[in-house]
């Protein structure tokens, strides 16, 4: 019997913890932010701590001896798998791609000296620091936390007097308490999603982005409607930027702007992991026929499994549908049901105030469909409407 240590046992991991949890040959264990809510999976023991405090998982991981680490969509959840992959010789991404991935000076500073396209950028730890760049460079400028997700803490500023509430922002939202600033690049967002075959990364899918009229948060996230050449260009851009950061073990997400002033592809961010919200879980192999879920099992497994390499390109995309603020989610009445639909999930307890959506982390619902009528779209939209209850 196998000891498998799972880390971040949320609902953007159930699918690879469900797979894992029907084989016969394995024995789960847990480390999460709080008690896990999926029920039919059986753990034998989860620790339930900050995944931050480094100490106490490794504690936990030496009282196991797994023999194998796994997680996947969450950059805390991708330090702590890199730490035991590292002290227990396990398959995994190094602890300096972890680091790579969540710290977005750190990362930047590598792009730049490997020659890739980014934006201009300085490390600020101090509102005097953003004054400085704002005059050296020019507005709009974005401010983002060194490490944070989501595009949580993340601000456009446009002019001097909204420096001062940005930086405060992305400070708070910093746990290193340090800020980026960096020229704001107009253009077309996309990502660039793909996986590690055998230390190869291999670019698998491009989408772009629809953005809200806030320009942080995503409105929809839309596969397989890149124009052929754009694509192609997007998919080497992607390969030669995770090759640059040297990772070599698993998922990969990276962010991009097609810039409309000089026709260039600047990174924003890329890291070693799935892309969130069931990007690696769900929509990726949704999207390329690939069964990545069982591929990256057994890569962490340490065991050998055929598999093509050539994708498909399935149009699938993911919309958010926004609730009323202030109420509280009581959930659904119904069940959302056509052809078309592929998931609903709601980002929010039952229970719950529904807030403001200043970030990615508090969108609402996600929609992920195979739907390509607009007007369609919408309609689904308003069934989901219909069908929510508030207490």
């Amino acid at each position: 019997m196998k000891k498998v240590l799972c880390i971040s046992l949320g609902w953007e991991q159930e699918p690879q913890l469900r797979a894992l949890s029907a084989r016969a040959d394995v024995a789960l264990y847990g480390i999460h932010y709080h008690e896990p809510d999926l029920p039919g999976i059986h753990f034998e023991k989860v620790l339930t701590d900050d995944l931050r405090d480094l100490s106490r998982m490794a504690a936990f991981a030496n009282s196991i001896e797994p023999d194998a680490v796994i997680s996947d969509e969450d950059d805390y959840g991708a330090m702590v798998q890199a730490l035991v992959a590292e002290r227990f010789d396990l398959p995994g991404p190094r602890v300096a791609h972890a680091q790579l991935g969540a710290n977005k000076f750190l990362q930047r500073t590598r792009a730049a000296q490997t020659g890739l396209k980014i934006p201009a950028f300085q490390l600020c730890s101090s509102l005097d620091d953003v004054v400085r760049f704002a005059q050296e460079r020019s507005f709009p400028l974005m401010l983002k936390p060194v490490d944070n997700r989501g595009s949580i803490g993340a601000s456009r500023v446009n002019s001097k007097v909204e420096l001062s509430a940005a930086f405060s922002k992305a400070l708070c939202a910093s746990p290193s308490w340090l800020v980026i600033a960096e020229d704001y690049i107009e253009g077309d967002h996309f990502n660039v999603d793909g996986y590690c075959f055998s230390g190869v990364p291999q670019a698998l899918a491009v989408s772009r982005n629809v953005k809200s009229t806030r320009e942080i948060v995503n409105d929809s996230i839309v596969y397989g409607d890149v124009p052929s050449n754009l694509r192609e260009r997007l998919m080497r851009e992607g390969e030669r930027t995770a090759r640059a950061l040297g990772y070599n073990f698993g998922f990969f997400h990276g962010e991009f702007i097609l810039s409309s002033s000089d026709g260039q592809i600047y990174l924003t961010e890329m890291a070693n992991r799935g892309g969130g919200i069931l990007i690696s879980q769900l929509i990726l192999p949704a999207v390329t026929n690939l069964d990545l879920v069982q591929i990256y099992i057994a890569d962490c497994m340490r065991e050998s499994i055929s598999h093509p390499v050539i994708p498909q390109e399935n149009y699938v995309r993911i919309d958010f549908a926004a609730l009323d603020p202030g109420k509280v989610f009581a959930g659904f009445r119904e069940q959302l049901a056509t052809p078309q639909l592929i998931k609903v999930v709601p980002f929010l307890k039952e229970g719950s105030v529904v807030p403001d959506i200043e970030n990615g982390a508090q969108r609402h619902i996600m929609l992920v469909s195979s739907q390509r009528d607009s007007a369609s779209i919408e309609r689904l939209k308003e069934s989901l409407q219909r069908a929510v209850i508030y207490k």
